[in-house]
């Protein structure tokens, strides 16, 4: 009998040697007691147990304390202590002391797969070369609590990676599906979100190219770096350890904590970050009316809670501490009035020039004007002595005709009829003069003296934006979905043009000055208030500003504007383009403005619903990050608002082809 028992227990620990050094082979299986070993020894494949329960895992080798970093049969505990997983030739299954299989991996069909454990901490199937691209099944398509380097979590069209998302244990000792979950959500920009069940805990900000607009202090280092991944149906986050010495992992645990630990030389485990920090970092702790301040939360200023009783007690759970809008918005809706009613009241005259003739400093200048004076004996040709047949528009101060130069083709001229207006049609043509850009209205030449002031322009055969959007005729065509995206980014690029090139800023984006070529080619027009910035100044003040819809809060409030105020115009813009409703005429008995209006519905997760039904088929996904770019839009703090950059990568990010 102890020769017997020497021979079995020889041949178990041969089994296990081989196992050790080599992988795991069509027939072979890995038994309990048994492990197998990567390459360098960094991780070890095996088998371990809570009470009567046995689990299949994957480990660190040597760092201490034991961390798990994934589990096979997290949901399927193997009972009675003895299991096995062996290798067949279509499959990979885990089997409890019966045969019967308990965590059975998706067939695959390869010639002669082999099952190797990486130092990267994946298990893969593959053919005899453990690293093949592509491999037919790896462990890290399928994480479980642990996000290693190289293993991503996100989502994408693939047949094969549809959704992954890391799951906290059920508790430190039971790996089974937690509460907890991190994970990256279709319908928002692409960002980290950390929930208790289908309660949003924490969130790390939209992706900026770098890292998370929420989380400043995490920034690539030579040790570190952080990677999203984002195409139109798609978005995945990883990390990459640059430093093959240093083993990092980032983990949601089961008490709603999401780590990120890393291994100093004495193989200990070291906690680098972890998130929430504090109750103050929990997504809407305080709710929306208040802030949170070393885990104590108080009102915004002229906010009341509704419930002093509920307050006093720090009751914060949501729709049980509503709280109401009381002073600010009549301060807000008064001083409104009588911005409004002032600016009305004023000449617009006086209206502040626009500077273009410094050109001291560092940065980039604006180019030379071309000489584009025209003759007013060509324009009267080009208009058949500004026939009224020729009238595009016409208003009290101003008169557009059509008409055709023998050089140019058809152009647009803009005719002054009052002596009100004549500094900004001025501060037009300098600034025309010297902008090329393919979403910047051109500017053939000009014709200002005693007599006449006109400016000519490219014509624009598809009309406007607002004339597009809210044509008064039912039966008229709108643009579909694919076409306003590409509005969306024309405008965008036209902006950034202005914004970092120049400086200047446009003062009067809305979509009667969004003109459309033929093809829907979006390009800005009606520079007569754009304001150029000396170098380092960031904004101004307009003591004549007339405000709309779609002007920023802060031109009510001080009257100060900034680039980010061209980014909340683009913003009401681009909900138009989504929503289908005209931003001017908005009126609803649940919102007073479509700003409100859209941040209820995606406050309220239904931003689906606001999609314009006459634009046909539109992606969903697609249409709700174009809502969420334009609610960050129009925030009332400018600080808060994306630039025109930002903008620009995440539109390109939607629909890459545009």
């Amino acid at each position: 009998m102890l020769l017997v028992a020497a021979v079995l227990l020889a041949a178990a620990a041969a089994q296990a040697q081989q196992l050790i050094n080599g992988s795991l082979s069509i027939g072979q299986s890995l038994f309990v007691g048994q492990t197998l070993v990567s390459e360098q020894g960094i991780f070890v494949l095996g088998f371990f147990s809570n009470g009567d329960s046995t689990y299949l895992g994957i480990w660190y080798n040597y760092i201490k304390p034991k961390a798990i970093v994934w589990v096979a049969n997290r949901d399927t505990p193997i009972k009675g202590g003895n299991g096995s997983l062996t290798l067949s030739i279509s499959s990979l299954d885990l089997l409890d002391r019966r045969g019967s299989k308990v965590w059975p991996v998706a067939t695959f069909d390869t010639n002669s797969p082999q099952a190797f454990l990486l130092d990267s901490g994946n298990l893969i199937i593959n053919g005899t070369m453990p690293g093949t691209p592509n491999p037919t099944w790896q462990s890290f398509g399928e994480p479980c609590d642990t996000l290693l380097s190289g293993m991503r979590i996100g989502y994408g069209s693939s047949p094969t990676t549809q959704y992954t998302q890391l799951k906290s244990w059920k508790s430190v000792l039971d790996p089974s599906t937690g509460d907890y979950s991190i994970w990256l959500d279709p319908r928002r920009l692409p960002e980290l979100l950390l929930s208790h069940g289908t309660a949003l805990l924490y969130r790390t900000g939209p992706w900026n190219g770098q890292g998370f607009s929420g989380q400043p202090y995490l920034k690539a280092t030579n040790k570190l770096a952080f990677n999203m991944t984002v195409s139109k149906d798609s978005a995945y986050y990883s990390f990459t350890a640059l430093d093959r010495s240093v083993h990092w992992r980032f983990i949601v645990s089961p008490d709603g904590l999401a780590h990120r630990w890393y291994s100093n030389p004495s193989n200990d485990w070291v906690e680098y970050w972890h998130w929430p920090q504090n109750q103050c970092d929990s997504y809407a702790f305080c709710g929306p009316n208040a802030a949170c301040h070393n885990d104590d939360c108080s009102c915004l200023q002229e906010f009341v809670p509704k419930s002093p009783s509920d307050w006093n007690q720090r009751n914060f759970t949501g729709p049980n501490i509503a709280i109401v809008v009381s002073i600010s918005v009549v301060v807000a809706l008064l001083a409104i009035s009588a911005v409004i009613g002032f600016c009305y009241r004023r000449s617009r005259q006086k209206h502040l020039s626009l500077a273009l003739d410094h050109d001291h400093g560092p940065g980039p200048k604006l180019a030379a004007p071309l000489e584009k004076n025209l003759d007013l004996h060509d324009i009267r040709v080009a208009t058949n002595n500004f026939a009224e047949q020729n009238i595009i528009v016409s208003t009290r101060s101003r008169t557009i005709y059509k008409g055709t130069l023998p050089n140019f083709g058809d152009l647009a001229l803009k005719r002054l009829n009052t002596e009100a207006g004549l500094e900004e049609i001025k501060n037009e043509v300098k600034m025309l003069a010297r902008l090329d850009h393919p979403n910047i209205i051109r500017m053939p030449g000009s014709c200002i003296g005693n007599s006449e002031k006109v400016i000519c322009y490219e014509y624009m055969p598809g009309g406007s934006v607002d004339e597009v959007l809210f044509a008064e005729d039912e039966k008229s065509a709108v643009p579909d979905w694919p076409s306003r995206l590409g509005i969306m980014q024309g405008i965008c690029e036209g902006l950034l043009y202005l914004h970092d090139q120049f400086g200047i800023i446009h003062r009067d984006i809305d979509p009667s000055n969004i003109l459309l070529s033929e093809d829907l080619i979006p390009k800005i027009s009606d520079f007569g208030r754009a304001t150029l910035h000396d170098q380092g100044q960031s904004e101004g003040n307009d003591e004549n500003f007339e405000g709309t819809q779609y002007s920023a809060p802060e031109l009510f409030y001080n009257k100060s504007y900034s680039v980010k105020s061209d980014v909340y115009s683009f913003g009401i813009v681009l909900l138009e383009l989504v929503t289908g409703c005209k931003a001017a005429s908005f009126r609803r008995e649940d919102a007073d403005d479509l700003p409100t209006y859209v941040r209820q519905h995606w406050t309220h997760g239904t931003a689906d619903q606001l999609k314009d039904p006459r634009m046909g088929d539109a992606p969903r996904g697609e249409v709700e990050r174009c809502i969420h770019i334009g609610v960050r839009c129009v925030q009332d703090d400018p600080t808060m608002r994306p630039t025109m950059s930002y903008i620009k990568n995440t539109l390109a990010a939607i629909s890459p082809s545009l």
